[in-house]
């Protein structure tokens, strides 16, 4: 019987932080996920993305390129992104969301469980079946794909503008805890490249959802049917 061989490429006490900090990106994906106070939403995902920056710098001590992604993931996400969503809430008023998401919040919040335990349940199976094991440790695998899943269902069932711009936000983190954890070496260039990319295509769509509250003084897209067609 052939053994499975496993390739896991960092220290055990590396595996164990990231592990950790995997489990609080959870809490903070659910957080934002589940708040109608956006100011509450944009500190969850700003701690967020200090945490994501905590895993990027844990990686580097053994991949000192992991240097550069943390750098990126610092001026993007712990600065930039955040800025502008204080802007827009701040410009707008618009503390709180007032639009009701398309369903109940019990069924809201049994989505999120079933997105994090079908993840760990695809990992595992991914696991078993291809004898594969994400680079950094199964965990952060587990994050990853939850983030992007309930990245789209907040796009899916959310009618407030802004917190769609937060379903996007999840969606591109779990895209680049993913990346490090299947592509272990792409260079920081290109998480880079895609980390600009999506300030400009966050901004872009905040502002959109700021010219909402000034045209229609919300941010319901529901209402938006001249898109429709």
């Amino acid at each position: 019987m052939v053994e499975m061989a496993y390739t896991v490429l960092l220290d055990p006490w590396q595996i164990a932080i990231l592990d950790v900090t995997s489990t609080l990106i959870l809490v903070t994906a659910a957080v934002i996920a589940l708040a109608r106070n956006m100011l509450l939403a944009v500190k969850a995902y700003i701690l967020q993305a200090i945490i994501l920056v905590v895993m990027f710098l844990t990686i580097g001590v053994k991949y000192g390129w992991f240097f550069g992604w943390s750098a990126s993931a610092l001026v993007t996400k712990v600065i930039l992104v955040p800025w502008v969503l204080f802007w827009a809430i701040n410009r707008t008023r618009y503390v709180a969301e007032k639009e009701e998401p398309i369903m109940p919040l019990g069924a809201y919040v049994l989505l999120v469980a079933i997105i994090y335990v079908a993840s760990l349940v695809l990992v595992r199976h991914i696991v078993s079946i291809a004898h594969v094991l994400a680079r950094i440790g199964e965990v952060p695998l587990v994050s990853s794909l939850s983030l992007v899943a309930l990245g789209l269902l907040i796009i899916t069932v959310a009618r407030n503008a802004l917190k769609q711009v937060m379903g996007i936000i999840l969606f591109e983190n779990g895209s680049h805890i993913l990346l490090a954890s299947t592509a272990f070496y792409v260079p920081e260039t290109v998480e880079i490249g895609i980390a600009t990319d999506a300030v400009i295509f966050i901004t872009v769509l905040t502002l959109l959802a700021y010219k909402m509250v000034g045209v229609r003084g919300d941010m319901d897209i529901s209402k938006l049917v001249s898109l429709k067609f």
